[in-house]
């Protein structure tokens, strides 16, 4: 999880003016009880401790700070605002406000109940 790569998509979406007849709506950072739909308590703390300055290799027992789930400075609002920019769209959507929606965060999580989880890799042989 690289934010880096929204902002670069971002930019790259309006270089080639594919965001010149579309709303954007900032989104809002999902709160504790919207992610305790998905996620135990304990995961989410975790993940807010991790946010600030974790020591190397801190972590690893939740699934975090590996290449796929590195441990970042603001992780927790970062994944919280992806959520949060989620649950807009379906909100949307769902109020008949909007009949589509493209949340460019959304896909990026890959965790279980109580811990993360890295993307599976498959091996095909001829």
């Amino acid at each position: 999880m690289q934010p880096v790569r929204l902002k670069l998509t971002f930019e790259l979406m309006r270089a080639y003016e594919m965001l010149d007849s579309v709303r954007l709506t900032e989104p809002k950072m999902a709160t504790d009880e919207e992610l305790e739909l998905v996620h135990d308590p304990g995961y989410i703390a975790k993940v807010k401790e991790l946010s600030s300055a974790a020591p190397a290799g801190a972590g690893l027992g939740w699934g975090l700070g590996t290449g796929d789930n590195p441990v970042f400075l603001d992780m927790h609002e970062a994944a919280a605002t992806i959520v949060g920019g989620a649950l807009m769209a379906a909100g949307m959507i769902m109020e008949g406000e909007l009949d589509h929606a493209f949340h460019m965060g959304g896909g990026l999580h890959h965790a279980l109940r109580a811990r993360a989880r890295v993307f599976a890799s498959i091996t095909i042989r001829p």
